[in-house]
């Protein structure tokens, strides 16, 4: 017991660090492109804060743990929007931009739905790739998007080429050797308490793999940055849906109720419910924050109750 822990723990700080890696270096190539800091907070920073859900799912595919890897997704996103954006509102009230309100947040909600259906019939290869077509769509459009970074944006001169280069290599072997921690530690965490690989995939694996998207979010809202760090959330549930559980299927196509339908309907849920939080007003107050995270623990209840 002690040596999952251990792992688990073990996992989850190479997780933390290597995804802080990978996002400054992935950054800082971004900026130097010419994209703008909100364009880069929607995707790179979402995208890169969720390469441990994609290591951690990945390597759970390839190991004949679909319960993880979708588990994973499922949680993360669950926790994503009633438990870190929660916390961010509590925070800081955070605004929300005409173009996540017009373009993100819709696609977020409709790319939830559609998947929670989907992952209760199963995913084949053919629903992956359509899934991969639709991310690289959803990014390209992001991208178009996007206006032209500053010149004090490009020239910021915080993180060299070169340097950048390595951080994204450094990052990347670091989200590799956490994820295979965590899934370790997980899985015998798991026997050892005798509740299914599902269920400890949906809180310790899919809160630790969430680890990097807090952060960032927590940090953005203390700094005032509302667009990063709503952008952050909902671009990263865009890229655990579209993205990860696309390459997931591709790979190794996902059984049908890989994870219990009451999760699904979880997910879809929240994802339906802070839609109109973040159309109102166009802010996410303390008062809705507290609500999501009263949701967050009332459904880590259920699990509790469902495992025990």
């Amino acid at each position: 017991m002690i040596d999952a822990w251990a792992a688990l723990g073990f996992g989850i700080a190479l997780l933390w660090f290597g995804a802080g890696q990978l996002v400054t270096g992935a950054s800082a190539l971004a900026l130097r492109a010419g994209l703008t800091r909100l364009t880069v907070g929607l995707t790179v920073v979402a995208y890169g804060t969720s390469a441990p859900e994609l290591v951690v799912s990945v390597d759970g595919a390839f190991a004949g743990l679909p319960a993880v890897a979708v588990g994973n997704v499922v949680g993360s996103n669950i926790a994503n929007l009633a438990l870190i954006l929660a916390l961010t509102a509590l925070v800081n009230p955070v605004g929300v931009s005409s173009d996540v309100l017009r373009r993100d947040l819709p696609v977020m909600v409709v790319a939830t739905l559609a998947f929670a259906g989907l992952l209760g019939v199963g995913m084949g290869r053919a629903a992956g790739i359509a899934s991969l077509v639709a991310f690289v769509a959803y990014t390209a459009w992001t991208l178009r998007g996007s206006g032209s970074a500053s010149s004090e944006e490009v020239d910021d001169g915080s993180v060299t080429g070169i340097e950048a280069v390595v951080r994204i290599a450094v990052g990347l072997a670091l989200l590799v050797g956490g994820s295979r921690a965590l899934i370790a530690g997980a899985v015998d965490l798991a026997a050892a308490w005798g509740v299914p690989e599902a269920v400890v995939a949906l809180t310790l694996v899919a809160v630790g793999t969430s680890l990097p998207e807090l952060a960032t979010s927590l940090l953005a809202a203390a700094r005032g940055e509302s667009d990063l760090a709503v952008g952050n959330v909902v671009g990263s549930n865009i890229a655990n849906l579209l993205g990860i559980l696309g390459v997931v299927a591709v790979l190794a196509p996902i059984p049908a109720v890989a994870v219990p339908v009451e999760d699904l309907v979880v997910m879809a849920a929240v994802a339906v419910v802070v839609a109109p939080m973040l159309w109102t007003g166009r802010v996410l107050g303390r008062p809705e924050g507290s609500a999501l995270l009263a949701v967050y623990a009332g459904y880590i209840a259920s699990l509790a109750l469902r495992a025990g």
